[in-house]
């Protein structure tokens, strides 16, 4: 554009500031009122950490897509609400990644302490109910722990069998070492196995206030107002229009 071209654009935009303005205005007003109103509102948040690999492995372990299904139901919800005490709001759990690693539960209200406090109970009654629903497979692993515990017991007590020949006495030891390092790999994959949800017991809170974004709709819309004014007054001025050679 030519510096004269540019002159006259701007001689244009003053000739017609009224308009502009008005437009801006205008929109400024529609967006105060469509987004007026409501109160401040919190929404609590906490995550529980999925280790993928431990779910994945073991298919007696619900996975999250199956745990999610559980929790969402108007049933669990309710419990969770009563648990902590709250009526009202909106409770809600969701899933993050893929593989999902992340477990969300967040719950919106009015109030800040109902937010953090009710987050905080739902994230750990959904590890009591994957404990629940995964009951058979770390069942299964606490019945072998038993089990060997009871077997290293009894090998222990053996060693005091004054008729056992020294090679049986080594025979025993050998047993024990045996039954000792299978009780240690079980216990750690039990432990693996039910922190396989875990929670770190740090719930969040976001405040919203719609006051606050309401002055951001206003400023927005009245910004998008300008610009939209600036171009009715330019069409109307038909500064764009090129001279019709003769």
């Amino acid at each position: 554009m030519s510096d004269s071209a540019t002159l006259r654009v701007l001689r244009v935009l003053l000739r017609g500031w009224w308009l502009i303005l008005m437009a801006a205005i205008l929109a400024g007003v529609v967006a105060f009122i469509s987004f007026g109103g409501g109160e401040v509102t919190y929404l609590g948040s906490a995550a529980l950490t999925i280790d993928t690999a431990i779910v994945s492995r073991y298919p007696a372990l619900p996975v999250p897509e199956l745990l999610l299904s559980e929790v969402q139901s108007a049933e669990f919800k309710q419990q969770v609400l009563d648990a902590a005490g709250v009526s009202g709001g909106s409770l809600s759990f969701y899933t993050l990644g893929n593989p999902q690693r992340l477990f969300y539960a967040t719950y919106l209200t009015d109030s800040e302490e109902e937010a953090e406090h009710t987050v905080d109970v739902a994230a750990n009654m959904v590890i009591e109910t994957y404990l629940e629903m995964g009951e058979q497979e770390i069942g299964r692993l606490e019945t072998a722990l038993e089990e060997a515990y009871e077997m290293l017991g009894y090998l222990e007590a053996g060693l005091t069998e004054p008729s056992f020949t020294p090679q049986e006495v080594l025979g025993v030891h050998w047993q024990i070492y045996s039954v000792e390092n299978s009780i240690i790999a079980n216990e750690a994959l039990l432990d693996q196995q039910r922190a396989a949800y875990s929670y770190a017991e740090n719930p969040s809170v976001t405040m919203t206030d719609p006051a606050t974004e309401q002055r951001r709709n206003v400023l927005a819309a009245a910004l998008l107002g300008l610009v939209l004014g600036a171009v009715v007054v330019l069409v109307r001025s038909r500064v764009w229009q090129t001279p019709t050679e003769g």
